[in-house]
């Protein structure tokens, strides 16, 4: 199923709304991103690969572009003042990927 199929039958539609997409560069992230924006949706693109980031926001009008690392709290921070800037946020969207570091084959 495509992710804009799948945004499609998860909600009653997101026009107007406000929307974060982590991972929005490329994959799941941009695809749900594009989904979101062809909906109606105000999104922000988020995710460390801005050649990435300016690709896709040509394919969702109306994006606003934020380069950052989910786990920088300050990043994260910037996504969420940029939505604030476009409304009320209602979804965030998680499709970045991180790795956490392995200790003895146990996640630490």
């Amino acid at each position: 199923m495509s992710s804009q199929l799948l945004v499609r039958k998860l909600s009653d539609g997101f026009r107007g709304k406000v929307a974060v997409v982590t991972g929005a560069a490329s994959g799941l992230g941009r695809g749900t991103a594009e989904a979101l924006a062809q909906d109606g949706a105000g999104v922000v693109l988020f995710d460390r690969d801005a050649a990435g980031l300016n690709d896709a926001a040509a394919s969702c009008p109306g994006s606003i572009v934020v380069v950052g690392d989910v786990t920088i709290a300050a990043d994260v921070a910037r996504a969420v003042a940029a939505a604030a800037s476009l409304g009320p946020l209602a979804l965030v969207a998680t499709a970045a990927g991180t790795a956490l570091p392995v200790d003895g084959g146990r996640l630490a």
